[in-house]
């Protein structure tokens, strides 16, 4: 089997009755796995509902992220691939399903799937039973960023060894949107099974997409803990 490095930086345990300490983690440099998201938001007094099912790729030497997802929204279900390649700068949103792409670009520095420092530890508990259990630790962060009009509260669970996600919520604000963000992690794997996930088809261009609730659900992805 394997084995997955451990990159966590603290090194603390929590007991039951213990105050939060503060610690972070980092996930794996590269890794692959399946996301199942359900989200909604609330904007222009118009509440919408998204949910998804995503293979999700992320490089962090390459300074790549990279997904495939099922989407489904109030308009139906669309097919669609999102490429951030922050090497270049660039950001690419693709409708498989309509065959159309947009190449935009990226306004934002790369950030390292990392659990910062000052989130808390709030939980150490199992999933499992017997002999036969995973250790699952929980995070706490606030994310406030007044430039972006973003103030955001995230929970996020790693396994203990090896700080692989396993869950992520978000609720909060950005740029006076409100929505809530949950989200699952199964079938990680180490490394990057076929680099091609990060190359664009050859019909991207810069033309604007009529594809709002597929641009909406990209306004809040790059305060995701794990930029998925």
């Amino acid at each position: 089997m394997l084995r997955l490095a451990l990159l966590s930086a603290c090194a603390l345990y929590v007991l039951s009755n213990a105050p939060s300490v503060n610690c972070g983690c980092c996930t794996p440099e590269q890794w692959e796995g399946t996301e199942g998201l359900l989200g909604g938001y609330y904007r222009w007094f118009r509440p919408s509902l998204i949910s998804s099912g995503s293979r999700v790729a992320y490089d962090g030497m390459g300074k790549r992220v990279a997904a495939v997802s099922s989407v489904q929204t109030k308009r139906g279900r669309f097919l669609v691939r999102v490429i951030e390649n922050f090497s270049e700068g660039t950001l690419y949103m693709i409708n498989l399903s309509r065959k159309k792409c947009r190449k935009l670009p990226l306004e934002r520095e790369f950030r390292k799937a990392c659990i910062p420092d000052r989130a808390k530890l709030m939980s150490e508990s199992y999933i499992g039973a017997g002999d036969n259990t995973l250790g699952i630790s929980g995070y706490a962060l606030r994310i406030d960023n007044k430039k972006k009009r973003a103030l955001l509260d995230a929970f996020v669970t790693v396994t203990t060894e090896g700080c692989i996600p396993v869950s992520e919520t978000l609720t909060g604000s950005v740029r006076g949107v409100s929505f809530l963000d949950i989200i699952g992690y199964v079938n990680v794997t180490a490394g990057i099974e076929d680099e091609k996930v990060f190359d664009p088809p050859s019909y991207c261009d810069d033309e604007p997409t009529d594809d709002f609730e597929i641009q909406e659900s990209q306004l809040y992805r790059e305060f995701r803990i794990f930029g998925m």
